[in-house]
């Protein structure tokens, strides 16, 4: 049952969806009938109502909140501001709301980084470039941002069920024999020739990948299945270098896996911003997921940035390739 259609409001916030957090009147009724605007949204969940709402809520809502909290800057569990959650999806209007409130922009939170430092490098940056204490980005820090908005858009028509890994410092034929394969059967393909010669149910060989150097290393594809993204072949990938496997799976979402010398680790935080959760422990990639979070083809070009290739356009992902790599079945 939605919680709008409880016969009496809850002195609590159970049953609060995202959409919920939307509702101004849903909020208030909420609070008129004893819900703490200090307490924790859940009996097993840290955090405070307006950190959820910061994320997912209206401005309205996050206005309302942010009056009655006894610190707009209240931090959960994992040190995670409400302004955090605003910037880190992206939220401006609730960001506005919070620094309003007198959130502070510059507190670190995640990896050294602080709300203020990320919102800098976003489509919103206007609202934080002039407060007090503002740094602006390093050229780095803007190279990255400029090559992330390139990268997505060159990404933006991709398709779901496409699986690709980035494998860095390692070329074509390298690469090929990790896969089991012998570089010298697999020629370079013509250049206008997206699909590989034979009959049309060759599409669907879950052995046959794309292969195709880019600046930096090596990307393989294969444009209907989940092959690159397999830890059997992420780990032959990753010997001696890191590598960054993806499959965009229809049915599930995103499923993403990091290789590094031969060791591969489940990346649960494919796509899903810069969650504390899912930044690995140096803070390292908190720039990276916050620029790439942008759909399916946001979470691909985390791959490719994450392993640090460039790559000119869409084609070393989605074709044509330049070599065809059939990879012996593997136990």
């Amino acid at each position: 049952m939605d919680s709008r259609d409880l016969p009496e409001p809850r002195a609590d916030w159970k049953g609060m969806s995202w959409r919920d957090w939307q509702d101004l009147g849903l909020v208030r009724s909420r609070l008129a009938a004893g819900a703490d605007p200090n307490g924790p949204l859940y009996a097993d969940v840290q955090g405070i109502p307006l950190h959820r709402a910061a994320d997912s809520g209206s401005r309205e809502v996050v206005a309302e909140l942010a009056a009655l909290v006894r610190d707009v800057d209240a931090a959960d569990e994992q040190g995670q501001t409400a302004l955090w959650f605003a910037v880190g999806g992206r939220q401006a209007e609730n960001a506005v709301a919070l620094l309003e409130a007198g959130a502070d922009a510059w507190r670190p939170v995640v990896g050294g980084w602080s709300p203020g430092r990320l919102a800098l490098l976003s489509p919103f940056a206007a609202h934080f470039e002039n407060l007090p204490g503002a740094v602006p980005p390093s050229p780095a820090e803007r190279a990255a941002m400029l090559e992330a908005d390139r990268l997505c858009a060159e990404l933006d028509d991709i398709w779901e069920g496409l699986g690709v890994a980035f494998v860095a410092g390692v070329d074509e034929d390298e690469v090929i024999r990790r896969l089991g394969a012998d570089p010298a059967e697999c020629p370079v393909t013509d250049a206008d020739d997206a699909w590989p010669p034979g009959e049309e149910e060759m599409l669907e060989d879950i052995q046959l990948v794309g292969v195709t150097g880019v600046e930096g290393g090596c990307v393989v594809s294969q444009p209907w299945g989940y092959l690159p993204e397999d830890p059997r072949v992420l780990a032959r990938l990753s010997a001696g270098t890191v590598a960054y496997g993806i499959y965009l799976n229809a049915k599930s979402g995103d499923q993403a896996m990091t290789g590094r010398d031969g060791v591969c680790d489940r990346d649960a935080g494919a796509g899903l911003g810069v969650h504390a959760d899912h930044v690995e422990s140096d803070g390292g990639n908190v720039l990276l997921r916050f620029l790439y979070d942008a759909g399916i083809g946001g979470s691909v070009g985390y791959g490719c940035a994450y392993t640090g290739l460039n790559i000119p356009d869409a084609r070393p992902i989605t074709g044509p390739f330049r070599r065809w790599v059939r990879v012996p079945h593997m136990e």
